[in-house]
């Protein structure tokens, strides 16, 4: 898991608190092997697209030509309106 503990575990280690910090955190800054797909594509059409490397019938390489798992497209792009608000005040030392 990423958060580096047993999912049995979970209950006992953070609070539900601790957990949507989690949530928040991840709906803003994305990590895992998903966004190391992403990135990784993204890399690598550059590199394609500075060395002049067209598609078969020509074209350019987008970075969803390297992507190995299509992101899931359940949300919306973008973060829902006042997130980074809302997970900024819960991080805030009182």
């Amino acid at each position: 898991m990423t958060l580096g503990i047993p999912f049995n575990e979970l209950g006992s280690r953070i609070s539900a608190a601790e957990l949507v910090l989690y949530q928040c955190y991840y709906k803003l800054e994305p990590w895992g092997e998903e966004r190391a797909d992403v990135r990784t594509a993204s890399q690598t059409s550059f590199i394609a697209s500075a060395t002049g490397v067209t598609k078969q019938g020509g074209g350019k390489f987008t970075t969803e030509d390297f992507m190995l798992f299509r992101p899931k497209q359940e949300e919306p792009e973008g973060d829902p309106p006042g997130l980074r608000d809302a997970f900024m005040a819960m991080t805030r030392k009182k």
